[in-house]
């Protein structure tokens, strides 16, 4: 989030995600997990990311994973 000064008060702004695919490109080769904390589809909790697409069913910007499924960028995290 970036921090933004209005009248002398810092408040959080929230940076739009679904237009800045740089972001989302240094997640490639990383390993992502779920916000929901639920599986992907093939049963596992992490997945690697091998490649920025957009979702078809949803339109949204979304990772396409080492087992060849898509899941939308905002519903992931980095694995720490």
């Amino acid at each position: 989030m970036n921090c933004i000064n209005i009248n002398n008060q810092t408040t959080m702004e929230k940076i739009d995600k679904f237009k800045n695919k740089d972001y989302w490109s240094n997640w490639i080769n990383k390993q992502i997990t779920k916000h929901s904390n639920k599986p992907f589809k093939g049963g596992s909790w992490t997945a690697t990311v091998v490649e920025l697409t957009t979702n078809p069913y949803s339109g949204k910007e979304a990772f396409k994973l080492d087992n060849d499924s898509v899941v939308d960028c905002h519903q992931t995290k980095l694995v720490q």
